[in-house]
């Protein structure tokens, strides 16, 4: 199965190589089953397609109740697979938005895996009278868990098929199982010889910001779904989306000059 899966892959980075758009629906791949746990196949060596996960799995191994959650067979779960090209242009429009406004130098992953700080700011208010109020404003900058909850983004707490998506019309929307934040998921088949029974499965994650407002939704595509494991489900996330949901750059920018 590895072997196969590679071999798509492949052939849909070629597709996304023709597009400055993330993966087109009928380039999506489903694929059979894998003897394994989720964390057990991101650890898989799909090198040889043009694939890795050395980001994804970094984060992981940062965090311990995630890990043992991918791992467990005592839990389902569904897991949209970031490979490190997302983290990549994730990291190249935050690193150029600090360098074209003189924040400082490039981030990397390391710069967010740290405690929890407060600073504390005096603020003068001179109200025009004979004495002047003095205010401790405290702030909290706990940038590890920022990043954790971008990473809790793709991952549920139960096994979500592309199946059970067309079964529910089509879409669904669930929590992410750390913070609760809601996701949306959709799945469909393309056409093929103009029906649409005949076409392949797609399926997409999106980022609904709160809103039912479709205008301000982001949708991340998948190249790969449906890759059933022991304990859940992984569909692979399309290599031109940002990690984040375009939330890197919002969230840190302004590394290093919190004063």
């Amino acid at each position: 199965m590895i072997s196969t899966l590679c071999a798509a892959i492949a052939w849909v980075f070629m597709a996304a190589a023709c597009s400055k758009y993330e993966v087109a629906e009928d380039t999506v791949v489903s694929t059979e089953t894998y003897n394994g746990s989720v964390f057990d196949y991101l650890k898989e060596d799909f090198s040889s397609a043009g694939i890795t996960f050395d980001s994804l799995l970094y984060l992981i191994g940062q965090n311990a109740y995630l890990e043992k959650l991918l791992s467990s067979d005592s839990v389902n779960v569904t897991l949209f697979a970031v490979p490190d090209a997302c983290f990549d242009l994730a990291f190249t429009a935050l690193n150029a938005y600090r360098h074209s406004n003189n924040l400082g130098d490039d981030l990397v992953l390391d710069d967010f895996l740290i405690d929890a700080f407060t600073l504390v700011d005096t603020v003068i208010n001179d109200a025009g009278t004979s004495y002047a109020d003095t205010m401790y404003v405290s702030t909290t900058y706990d940038y590890r868990a920022q990043l954790d909850s971008l990473l809790s983004r793709y991952v549920f707490a139960e096994a979500v098929t592309t199946d059970y998506i067309m079964e529910e019309d089509g879409a669904v929307e669930l929590g992410e199982y750390a913070y609760g934040h809601t996701m949306r998921m959709e799945a469909d088949r393309g056409y093929a010889s103009g029906a649409s029974e005949l076409g392949s499965k797609w399926l997409n994650l999106i980022e609904m910001n709160g809103t039912k407002s479709q205008s301000e939704w982001i949708t991340c595509r998948t190249m790969t779904t449906d890759v059933e494991t022991t304990n859940g489900v992984v569909h692979i996330v399309s290599p031109q989306h940002e990690f984040g949901f375009n939330e890197m750059t919002i969230n840190f920018k302004d590394y290093g000059n919190e004063e």
